[in-house]
């Protein structure tokens, strides 16, 4: 006689997986010379679009990552006085929000050995196929799209980066990441720069 010792449950309730999503692109004045640029204001306030949905507290924490990050800056000197500055870094907000998605039901099949030992200790194994599925249900993502922009004293655009994210997690934190990545690729850009003129100039 056969004894069972693994017994499956024939019916499983899966769950879906969180998403993430980044796209970013970022546009240089090709002719321009960065190392000109010594000192660098930012600007204390984030412009929102009138769609933007952000709670008073994601715009005050907003405004604090803005100014802590500023450090990352290290090839440049941060001035509090925009008429003081060779470069002055704003940020737009385009969009902020939450995307609801509705997730219908899905049924599928998966195959799978359950393990028999006999009496004598022998082992068999027997195919078998189990139901799967996912219950409906909604799945929010939330999202932004931001524009940091590097204007110089005559106003001219000189770097430009546009950040998407999206994810099923804290907005704050994936535009603090993205506060990081701007600061850490602009300072980047002029040291780049500076890197690729003295070798010319050898």
């Amino acid at each position: 006689m056969k004894k069972i010792v693994l017994i499956l449950n024939m019916l499983f309730v899966l769950f879906g997986f969180s998403t993430a999503f980044a796209e970013n692109s970022a546009w240089k004045n090709p002719g321009y010379d960065f190392s000109q640029l010594k000192t660098v204001y930012v600007e204390p306030e984030i412009i929102y679009a009138p769609g933007c949905s952000i709670g008073e507290l994601e715009l005050y924490k907003n405004l604090v990552t803005l100014d802590e990050e500023r450090d990352r800056l290290d090839e440049f000197e941060l001035v509090d006085d925009a008429s003081l500055a060779d470069a002055v870094i704003t940020v737009n907000v385009t969009s902020w929000n939450i995307k609801e998605t509705y997730v219908p039901t899905k049924v599928y099949t998966k195959e799978a050995n359950i393990e028999y030992i006999d009496t004598d200790g022998s082992t068999t194994y027997e195919p078998v196929t189990f139901e799967l599925y996912t219950e409906e249900h909604y799945t929010y993502e939330q999202y932004f799209t931001a524009e940091f922009t590097v204007t110089d004293k005559a106003g001219n655009v000189v770097y430009k980066k546009i950040e998407k994210r999206e994810a099923s997690k804290d907005t704050f934190a994936m535009f603090g990441r993205a506060i990081k990545d701007f600061y850490d690729d602009f300072d980047e850009v002029k040291e780049d720069y500076i890197k690729e003129q003295k070798k010319k100039n050898k």
